[in-house]
């Protein structure tokens, strides 16, 4: 497993099901929830939707779940600054994107987990 900055946030409690739904709860109540998908059946999982109660954002519930993700995984995937394309699910609200952004930045995620599944060669399409 890839070492990264994931912090201890020892008053949460972080499940996970079936690979792919990741919960925060706190006293017993969900105040967050982390989707992941291997959407090409590749084995690689990537967020296609995170979500953390108002009161509790920008304290570290939504990076702890990617943390636990990527303590699950090893590698977790997110697509940036992409165009939504019907049908896929790999595409993040604006709030998504950052809070993905903000791990990169602090190490949790690297850079090369994030891209553009989509880009095809201008040859291709």
């Amino acid at each position: 497993m890839t070492k990264n900055n994931c912090e201890d946030y020892s008053t949460l409690d972080i499940s996970i099901k079936d690979d792919a739904h990741i919960t925060a709860w706190l006293d017993g109540k969900i105040i967050g929830t982390l989707e992941l998908d291997d959407v090409d059946g590749d084995d690689k999982w990537w967020v296609v939707s995170v979500n953390v109660d108002k009161e509790y954002r920008r304290h570290g519930v939504g990076k702890s779940l990617v943390c636990r993700g990527v303590q699950c995984h090893g590698e977790v995937y997110f697509a940036d600054g992409m165009e939504r394309i019907d049908g896929d699910t790999r595409h993040l609200s604006s709030g998504g994107t950052k809070l993905m952004s903000s791990a990169l930045r602090e190490g949790i995620i690297k850079e090369e987990w994030c891209y553009n599944p989509f880009f095809r060669h201008s040859s291709t399409k």
